[in-house]
């Protein structure tokens, strides 16, 4: 069974075909030229990249680091943790707090843990999610997703940004 033509031959087939080809790699992993990557089932970028990956940059790759898992190596808790950290494993101590400062999305943060890191009472500025407090030696994670925040009858573009960090405290 032969696959059907368009009209104009094969020829205009393959140039059409080649054409679409072009255009759907010059959009990049979000859909349209400059978007961010979408998110995969499951809640991680896709393949590797979009905001969580940061190509070139040292530990900053969005794969994932553990002591278990990807042999990565923990670094100690920055004073700020951005979108650039997604991925990472951090070291602290029970009283040491950071910022999570991902962006003026609007952003959905949960963690695996409750006890251990503690969100502080405190002001916020635009593109901060908040201020956490180790409170007790342990592991745990923090995930958040974040989704474009759009008036009344604006238009609004469909994506998701996905964040993780692991938080080892000790005492």
């Amino acid at each position: 069974m032969r696959a059907p033509n368009l009209p104009g031959g094969p020829r205009r087939s393959a140039v059409l075909l080649v054409g679409l080809a072009l255009a759907v790699a010059a959009c990049g992993p979000g859909g349209s030229p400059g978007a961010p990557a979408r998110s995969a089932p499951g809640g991680s970028p896709s393949a590797g990249s979009g905001p969580g990956s940061v190509p070139g940059g040292p530990g900053r790759s969005g794969a994932p680091s553990s002591r278990a898992g990807g042999g990565g190596a923990e670094e100690p808790m920055p004073a700020t943790v951005t979108l650039a950290d997604s991925g990472r494993t951090f070291s602290m101590r029970v009283g040491q707090d950071f910022t999570l400062a991902l962006g003026e999305l609007a952003w959905s943060i949960h963690q695996a843990d409750p006890g251990i890191l503690a969100p502080l009472p405190s002001p916020l500025v635009p593109g901060q999610q908040g201020i956490y407090q180790a409170v007790r030696p342990g592991q745990t994670g923090l995930r958040g997703s974040g989704r474009p925040v759009c008036g009344p009858g604006q238009a609004c573009p469909m994506f998701i940004v996905a964040f993780r960090i692991t938080a080892d405290v000790t005492g």
